[in-house]
């Protein structure tokens, strides 16, 4: 839940996406070019799936959660620029870009989760607890 309200306060902040993972213009989307709504269509159900799998495994460990909330963001990144391009290298490549907001980004929904979420629950939780 964390990473959509993050998603949301930061496309509203920033429709350019300069700073915001997703921007959104507010412009009339698309259709006919699939590029303009990879962003949309395939970065934020990536990174949420990625997201979720990270937070069911990582229970409540910060630093953990850190890292695999900046992996999800990577690997959605990747995704929405292969479906942008149909090239692999550019989209292995592309995924270097979004490291510097990343980082942030994972960081304030780690201490989200950890802050405001209950008990840990899930795999990590079940092999902690005998």
């Amino acid at each position: 839940m964390s990473m959509v309200v993050l998603l949301a306060v930061q496309a509203l902040a920033d429709p350019t996406g300069l700073l915001a993972l997703v921007g959104w213009s507010c412009a009339a989307p698309r259709w006919r070019e699939v590029w303009t709504l990879a962003p949309v269509l395939v970065f934020v159900p990536v990174m949420l799936g990625v997201s979720w799998w990270v937070a069911t495994r990582a229970g409540d460990r910060f630093w953990t959660l850190a890292a695999g909330f900046v992996l999800a963001i990577l690997v959605a990144q990747a995704a929405a620029c292969l479906v942008m391009t149909w090239d692999l290298a550019v989209a292995a490549w592309a995924w270097a870009y979004i490291v510097a907001k990343a980082v942030p980004a994972a960081l304030i929904i780690a201490a989200a989760a950890r802050w405001l979420g209950g008990p840990a629950r899930g795999i990590a939780a079940s092999r902690a607890r005998p």
